[in-house]
């Protein structure tokens, strides 16, 4: 059996975590199994279904720059205690990766890093982590990345456009999970205490400087005028969730928001919305508007986001500079449409989940079977 050591912040629902969750759910675990170094010293949202599926989960300290011998020793224990477990190492994890990586390779391990986004923060912390990223790319065997855009933000355009390094890994979703149904549409809503024939206008994300919710709102703030008995449903949590309560309580909306926080069953949720929002500052290739998508729903993006994950025609964009109102004209004139089964267009694509585990298991193998000589 292979055992891959996937590097990711926490086992949250980000959408780096939700893609390799995707994977290991659906990748043969007779023969390749996942298991997880995290950033964090709590369980996470995953860490029941990876134990469930065999992984091991072991804990890191975050890396802060005071704490960085620490933070060494911590990984060269670790490849120590488990010298030979391990063959591949794949880092979904941007700050420390080229750290981690250049500890691993002195162990014979062979190192991915893998890039989710096409933008960082714009903070202090931003800035550090995109220098600190800078020397993934001297060091990392392999790279893989969401999109394009996603590979030269965090390794750079010389990187980017050597296929022979780099490639691009379709952020694939388990489409026929995702197929509008419905009975799961008016199930959801009952549990929501929303009429079948209410809007509810949608987002899936953390509550991130990146997912722009701030502008979301003002956006839905316009929706309301001409659509006032209308909900606009927020999936996830974050640091800034507090921050989003009293920007919607100072607009007097409270009670138009809802907010069940993470859950499992995003796929069900989807079907209970009418319209999919998604007003990023930056993202790599967001794995929920390709979800938003297999459940037959129409989107608004912003247009920074790769026009890569344009599979349908239920895509639209519209720059984040526009003022909100012009995003809720926009939306509005295109609320009222029948939903449409879109599995075949999204497998075709190579948006299916089967599509990303065969090139996996492949390369898995294949690195696997080389250093086995």
């Amino acid at each position: 059996m292979i055992r891959v050591l996937m590097v990711v912040g926490s086992l949250d629902c980000g959408g780096a975590e939700s893609l390799v969750m995707n994977l290991f759910r659906n990748i043969d675990r007779s023969k390749i199994v996942f298991d997880f170094a995290v950033h964090t010293d709590y369980r996470g949202f995953f860490a029941d279904e990876v134990e469930s599926l065999g992984g091991r989960i072991y804990h890191f300290p975050k890396y802060r720059i005071i704490n960085g011998i620490k933070f060494r020793k911590c990984w060269k224990k670790f490849f120590q205690e488990h010298q030979g477990e391990y063959q591949i190492i794949h880092t979904h994890h941007s700050s420390s990766v080229a750290m981690i990586l250049k500890i691993a390779k002195k162990y014979g391990l062979y190192t991915i890093a893998h890039s989710h986004s096409a933008g960082w923060d714009k903070s202090l912390m931003g800035l550090g982590n995109r220098l600190l990223s800078h020397g993934t790319r001297k060091v990392a065997d392999h790279f893989f990345a969401c999109s394009y855009l996603a590979a030269v933000a965090e390794f750079g355009k010389k990187v980017a456009d050597d296929k022979s390094r780099c490639q691009i890994i379709a952020n694939g979703v388990p489409a026929d999970k995702y197929v509008f149904n419905k009975d799961t549409r008016t199930k959801i809503r009952k549990e929501l205490n929303v009429d079948d024939n209410v809007h509810i206008y949608g987002h899936v994300g953390r509550f991130v400087y990146a997912k722009n919710h701030q502008y979301l709102i003002k956006v839905f703030n316009e929706i309301l005028k001409k659509d006032p008995s209308s909900y606009l449903l927020l999936l996830g949590d974050g640091e800034l969730r507090n921050d989003i309560i009293e920007q919607v309580e100072k607009l007097g909306i409270k009670s138009h928001i809802l907010m069940p926080g993470l859950v499992k069953n995003v796929n069900e949720y989807l079907q209970a919305m009418d319209y999919f929002i998604f007003p990023s500052n930056y993202e790599g290739l967001p794995v929920v508007l390709v979800e938003a998508q297999a459940s037959g729903l129409r989107c608004l993006k912003s247009d920074v986001i790769t026009n890569e994950v344009d599979v349908t025609d239920l895509v639209s964009a519209l720059s984040i500079k526009e003022e909100p109102s012009i995003w809720a004209e926009k939306i509005l004139q295109n609320i009222d449409y029948s939903r449409q089964n879109t599995y075949e267009i999204i497998k075709k694509s190579g948006f299916d989940i089967s599509s990303s585990v065969s090139f996996l298991t492949d390369f898995y193998t294949k690195i696997f079977n080389d250093r086995s000589k």
